[in-house]
């Protein structure tokens, strides 16, 4: 018997998808080129080089495929190969599996997911605290609405209670039966929904390790990893999970990472933490979506030590669930007094091993080669949601700023030069330096509408209008804590207004890339 789940539309429906030329060339540049061909044998750099001769046949088979809402047997077929994730390499639970499906399915797909998620999110039905698989959010934009409200709690004297919530193997476990019952209540309908159900049932899989392939085994539940529908699907079978949550209690997701969290002023604050905790497991088995008792967590928040120190009990049903002192979220390790010298420390020891083993691997001492590298490998594992926990304390700004330094250092021939000077004939900019400009650009996203977080919740556009400068000027305002004053949107303030901009400058984000790399922000930076 299908659990009650009451109709989310009130008129309109989906029930057909229409293929053009235009829609499956957009899918097919999408393909990744170096990525390997699927049961079919089709290769996706193929699929690329022939683009322009197979669009219009594709539209006319596509076409013919939805209008009986059938897929080939083919491409209901995935080669599954684990990637490792973390913890012991011989735990089978360690790994993530990966689906190399159909890349002709792939591209139907596509279009698919970009007409369902068009109408999901014009009619507003996709949970807005959902920020995984969508366009204009991001683990960044889950994680600066979070800290946001982390932050400005502890600058109101108060402290935040969350919770971090595990599912178990949630991409595999989906229920068919009611993710269809559940996108009929979207409104997803006719052809498309017969389509959904025909691709979801009656899947096969084999399992792929170095040349050696497993039996084959045939699945009765699950969303594809590795397919272009699977996460949307996913998203959608999950999209209510903090639908009956009281306001004060706030449930942030991505994807299957959920985390749960209210401020703390009243002892009726944790008891709406606790209800919210006893509704999302009730949710979890009516839905049929396990939750690993044992990875799950809960974390006190605040600047006040007695508090930290507070023993709290949090249960999951009749499962209590751990506190911890350090959680990792969304790959931030984050701790109770939000203060990010942990984090900061265990990213400076994996890039300076990493830009140690570029040295030693690399057989050329080209240092354009080197340098591009370097980039490619090292750079972004000190920028990946940077204007989360850029750091403010001088001791933790040269510590990350040691990873290039050190690094440039022992490329051939500048090991005599100061640092300013390897930048310098290297074409460097220093890493605070960037971490300065990704700051302007993000702010500038948001207030442009670019990313999907509400700009009055993180800025105050100056109403004086008297002042020099740009007319977009932010409303400078004041904190009692150094984890809000230092927080993205405080921080950026001060050099967002003194940026000599006019209102050309603002007309587009090239435009303001372009306005920032003029600007000379020399004193803003140690570097």
């Amino acid at each position: 018997m299908l659990p009650n789940f009451s109709d989310k539309l009130g008129g309109g429906k989906l029930d057909n998808i229409t293929f053009d030329r235009k829609a499956i060339e957009k899918a097919i540049k999408k393909l990744k080129p170096n990525l390997s061909a699927g049961p079919d044998g089709y290769p996706p750099v193929l699929i690329r080089k022939l683009v322009n001769a197979i669009a219009d046949p594709l539209a006319l088979i596509y076409s013919s495929f939805m209008s009986v809402g059938q897929v080939p047997n083919v491409w209901r077929c995935a080669i599954v190969t684990p990637v490792y994730k973390s913890g012991a390499a011989y735990d089978v639970s360690n790994y993530r599996p990966i689906s190399l499906t159909c890349v002709l399915c792939k591209v139907m797909e596509r279009v698919i997911v970009s007409e369902v998620s068009n109408y999901l999110q014009q009619k507003g039905l996709i949970n807005k605290h959902q920020h995984g698989f969508l366009s204009r959010h991001s683990t960044t934009t889950n994680l600066l609405e979070t800290f946001d409200d982390w932050t400005l709690a502890i600058n109101d004297r108060a402290s935040v209670v969350t919770a971090y919530i595990d599912f178990s193997k949630a991409f595999d476990v989906v229920s068919h039966n009611k993710l269809l019952h559940k996108l009929a209540a979207y409104g997803i309908a006719g052809n498309l929904l017969r389509w959904i159900k025909n691709f979801l049932i009656g899947r096969s899989q084999v399992t792929r390790i170095g040349h050696s392939y497993s039996d084959i085994t045939y699945l009765c539940s699950g969303v594809v990893q590795g397919s272009c529908i699977g996460p949307l699907l996913f998203l959608i079978y999950v999209n209510d999970v903090s639908e009956e949550f009281p306001d004060s209690c706030i449930c942030k997701l991505y994807a299957d990472d959920v985390k749960l969290y209210s401020v703390m002023r009243t002892v009726n604050d944790y008891k709406t933490l606790q209800k919210s905790l006893d509704m999302l497991d009730n949710w979890s088995h009516v839905w049929q979506l396990p939750i690993s008792y044992k990875k799950c967590s809960f974390m006190i928040i605040s600047n006040l030590k007695n508090e930290q120190d507070l023993s709290l009990s949090l249960h999951l049903g009749s499962n209590a669930i751990s506190q911890q002192e350090t959680t990792k979220d969304l790959g931030i390790h984050t701790d109770s007094s939000l203060k990010f010298s942990s984090h900061i420390s265990q990213l400076v020891a994996k890039a300076h091993a990493r830009a140690s083993v570029i040295h030693k691997c690399f057989l050329s001492k080209d240092r354009n080669t080197l340098v591009k590298a370097y980039e490619t490998y090292v750079r972004p594992l000190l920028e990946y949601a940077v204007c989360v926990w850029s750091p403010y304390q001088l001791e933790d700004i040269t510590k990350v700023e040691s990873v290039q330094r050190r690094f440039t250092k022992r490329l051939y021939g500048l090991s005599n030069f100061s640092y300013s000077d390897r930048l310098t004939m290297l074409g460097l900019k220093s890493l605070q330096l960037r971490r300065l400009h990704q700051d302007l650009i993000y702010a500038y996203k948001i207030i442009f509408h670019l990313v999907d977080l509400d700009p009055c919740k993180f800025f105050l556009i100056n109403p004086s209008r008297a002042t020099r400068g740009h007319v977009y000027k932010l409303f400078v305002q004041q904190s009692r804590v150094d984890v809000r004053k230092y927080f993205f949107c405080y921080r950026v303030v001060k050099i967002w207004n003194s940026l000599p901009a006019t209102t050309e400058d603002f007309a587009s984000i090239g435009m303001f890339k372009g306005l920032i790399n003029r600007v000379d922000l020399s004193q803003y930076v140690n570097f």
